[in-house]
């Protein structure tokens, strides 16, 4: 997996919108933003409109919260085999 390098310009962008979020989550923000624009995000930042911008962060914390769902799924499947 490629490691995302955290962006100023985005938490600044996230923090004068009110938006509040984990590290995790603003690693999946940067991913999407990538993958939506297909520019670093420094400058992928730049060409999206607030309204992209909150369904991106919408997207990155319903795949966050999935993945913490699916994590204690698999720990409860788990734990009574070790045991």
């Amino acid at each position: 997996m490629k490691k995302w390098h955290l962006s100023i310009k985005v938490k600044l962008r996230l923090a004068k919108s009110g938006i509040i979020t984990t590290h995790e989550e603003r690693k999946e923000i940067y991913r999407l933003l990538s993958e939506k624009t297909g520019l670093p995000l420094n400058e992928a930042i730049d060409f999206v409109s607030d309204e992209e911008l909150k369904e991106i962060v919408k997207e990155a914390k319903r795949r966050q919260n999935k993945n913490k769902v699916l994590s204690k799924v698999l720990a409860n499947l788990l734990i009574p085999i070790f045991i």
